[in-house]
């Protein structure tokens, strides 16, 4: 099921346009699609998921923070 929130959250429109950030996370999933056992795999995937959630509500916070201080 897709959940906008939660997409725009992981995906927002300033990480969608960093190219250097897509070609680093294809290079991450095509590495990953050679890990055979899937459970494995699928840890690994949810794991890196919660990372960048992470580092992207940091990253959110820091433009919010920064925006507010410059206006």
């Amino acid at each position: 099921m897709f959940n906008k929130d939660k997409h725009i959250v992981l995906f927002p429109e300033w990480k969608l346009k960093n190219k250097e950030y897509l070609k680093q996370l294809q290079i991450f999933f095509d590495k990953v699609d050679n890990i055979e056992n899937e459970k494995l795999k699928n840890d690994i995937i949810c794991q890196m998921l919660q990372c960048d959630k992470i580092l992207t509500k940091i990253a959110q916070e820091k433009i919010e923070e920064a925006s507010i201080k410059n206006s």
